[in-house]
């Protein structure tokens, strides 16, 4: 790929486009034909499906495109990244964990029936309020008013 930006430059590019929240399109490949079909299309990245590392890196070697997956199971960051992976979605892992801390504080609340005694719950709250920019909210919400208030 003479020519062609390094991969190193490929993904700090796509990641300074992810971090300005730019729109970014990835349309799904199941084989490395359809990957450079996308590519060429003028796709930002592909997003090569069900893949093994041996498909991916062959996915790698024949589209100058970065690649975005689906974690594989049984192989770390590390071993994803090796391949050619330049962005991986680990949403099957965070679903998972949310709902194993969803179902341990459920069941403290239920033996207890008191949220206090779920650890952490309490503590947090207002890391979590400022993660989601509750204030921010709450100020707009006074502003103009809410839904349910006229």
């Amino acid at each position: 790929m003479t020519g062609q930006p390094s991969f190193a430059a490929r993904r700090a590019r796509l990641r300074e486009r992810v971090a300005s929240g730019a729109t970014l399109a990835a349309p799904g490949a199941t084989d490395a034909l359809s990957a450079r079909l996308i590519a060429a299309a003028g796709a930002d990245m592909v997003f090569p499906t069900l893949v093994t590392p041996g498909q991916l890196a062959e996915v790698r070697r024949r589209v100058a495109k970065p690649a975005m997956i689906v974690d594989m199971p049984g192989k770390t960051l590390a071993d994803e990244e090796r391949a050619g992976a330049s962005i991986v979605l680990y949403y099957g892992f965070a679903a998972l964990v949310q709902f194993d801390a969803l179902g341990r504080a459920l069941e403290r609340f239920k033996a207890t029936r008191d949220a206090n005694a779920v650890p952490g719950y309490r503590d947090r709250v207002k890391d979590f309020e400022e993660f989601l920019g509750y204030q921010e909210f709450a100020e707009r919400a006074r502003t103009y008013g809410t839904p349910l208030a006229s």
